[in-house]
């Protein structure tokens, strides 16, 4: 219906909710500036409104024809932001506007449909930074239960040169890189890294899990490991490159945590601490990254191991050593400090009465004997005779 000058319109908004984030990066892109202008407009005249105003005030505030308004309107009143109500008269229109809130960010991206119009209106890229920044914020599940009912929508819609939706969704499901050797703040850390510097692709449970534990292995804090992983991340291609991580993550200073239990730190601090706070070697540090990151021994047992291989051997730790009992450790299914400390106990008492057993008699002797074979001229001389004969 023609929209004119004089009709006039009154506001009205029931259990109404702000979420201009949610109206501004989700339905803007959508339907463009001049609804959501209206949109806000409407809003602000609310709250000082007369009885009823006419469309030529509309016209005036938006620098906008009423062609545009009605326009902007109709695309409103598509994304469920407005509902309009008419009351015709012989020469002027009356208009109720009923403002309706835009659904939350994330009711809004859990909607595919909503969400594929996003997708159509921004594209691939764009989708993803601001998915991502909106479901950094997402709360952890853990302990929930999932109860939501399915949604269904129009399957009619089409979508011209549609890209398959489930590639690209974004989401983080932090429940899954739980890990009780890991002590890492996931959502701390996507929440405070840009995908310019983490890309959206390079963000799988492998890459993830490698990122926590480094920082526990090497005692680094999150906003630490945002700077090591943006220096090894390429944007671009959407990669992450793991080995330059780690040697970046073994070269750093380790950022110590106070902890009562001198084994319930990362192995790399307590190295550090039996050395009198030296920085651990780069043999040592890769030692104890293919303890941690290949063999996946827990830290707590690792440090006990450090100890128990430094008083035996002089404050060495000769690698193969190490691995042999480590191998041990693992077989016998050694994966908490006190079985790992049961254990060196058990093996000091092993070596002590190993070192304490007397040699035979005969073992001395024959070492005495060997100690006094000499050989004189004269048997010098045969010798050398008998070589010459051969």
């Amino acid at each position: 219906m023609e929209l004119k000058t004089k009709d006039t319109y009154k506001i009205i908004k029931i259990d109404y909710r702000n979420d201009y984030q949610s109206l501004f990066l989700l339905y803007l892109p959508i339907i463009g500036y001049k609804p959501i202008s209206l949109y806000m407009t409407l809003l602000s005249e609310f709250d000082n409104q007369i009885l009823l105003e006419d469309h030529s005030r509309l016209s005036i505030l938006l620098n906008m024809s009423l062609d545009e308004i009605l326009e902007s309107r109709l695309k409103l009143e598509e994304m469920m932001l407005l509902k309009s109500y008419l009351k015709e008269n012989e020469n002027i229109n009356n208009y109720i506007y009923q403002i309706i809130s835009p659904l939350s960010t994330n009711n809004f991206l859990k909607s595919e449909y909503m969400s594929k119009l996003l997708l159509k209106s921004i594209g691939i890229e764009q989708y993803e930074i601001t998915t991502t920044k909106l479901l950094a914020n997402k709360a952890s599940t853990i302990d929930y239960i999932d109860i939501t009912s399915s949604f269904n929508y129009d399957n009619e819609f089409s979508f011209d040169n549609e890209i398959k939706f489930e590639k690209i969704k974004v989401s983080y499901d932090f429940d899954s890189l739980i890990d009780s050797e890991i002590d890492f703040d996931y959502e701390y850390f996507i929440r405070n890294t840009s995908s310019l510097v983490f890309p959206i692709n390079a963000r799988n449970e492998e890459n993830l899990k490698l990122i926590g534990r480094l920082s526990t292995l090497y005692g680094l804090k999150e906003d630490t490991m945002s700077v090591l992983v943006g220096k090894c991340s390429n944007y671009e291609k959407g990669t992450l490159d793991t080995e330059k991580l780690k040697g970046l993550a073994m070269r750093q200073k380790p950022e110590i945590i106070e902890n009562k239990d001198p084994y319930m730190v990362s192995p790399i601090v307590f190295l550090q601490n039996k050395q009198n706070g030296l920085p651990v070697t780069t043999v040592d540090a890769k030692l104890l990254d293919y303890l941690s990151l290949q063999l996946q021994m827990k830290h707590e047992v690792i440090n006990v191991l450090i100890e128990y291989v430094l008083n035996i051997n002089q404050n060495k730790l000769p690698r193969n050593y190490v691995e042999k009992i480590a191998g041990e450790w693992i077989r016998e299914n050694i994966d908490t400090k006190e079985k790992a400390l049961a254990k060196t106990e058990s093996s000091k008492v092993f070596t002590k009465s190993f070192k304490s057993m007397p040699l035979p008699e005969y073992y001395s002797t024959e070492l005495k004997e060997d100690k006094d074979l000499s050989l004189n001229d004269d048997k010098i001389d045969e010798l050398k005779d008998r070589l010459k004969r051969i």
